[in-house]
């Protein structure tokens, strides 16, 4: 459930939910320290956000089963219309252009 959070949170926003080192990546996910950016989710309703952060939690027993996943008000919005997933669009291109040149610049 963890992973799906993880795939939301990059799918939504176009960002990984944790920033730095490769230690301080891990300490902030042994910490549940996620970072929302506010202009990445300003087209997330809350009910979003309390479902991806639920699915992100530390403790496996804290987080959202499968089951309880389909009660969640999230799941039951709107379907987000294209124009409001243009910034995580465009970060994601972004983020395949960075990975792209690294993996050439690696050659």
């Amino acid at each position: 459930m963890w992973n799906l959070g993880f795939f939301l949170f990059f799918c939504l926003s176009g960002t990984y939910p944790f920033y730095g080192t490769q230690k301080q990546i891990f300490q902030k996910i042994l910490k549940g320290k996620i970072e929302y950016n506010s202009s990445e989710w300003d087209h997330v309703s809350i009910n979003g956000i309390n479902f991806v952060t639920n699915l992100l939690k530390v403790n496996p027993r804290d987080r959202l089963t499968i089951y309880q996943t389909f009660s969640q008000p999230w799941i039951h919005e709107k379907v987000y219309r294209s124009e409001n997933l243009s910034q995580a669009q465009t970060n994601i291109i972004a983020f395949q252009t960075e990975k792209n040149n690294l993996n050439t610049n690696e050659m």
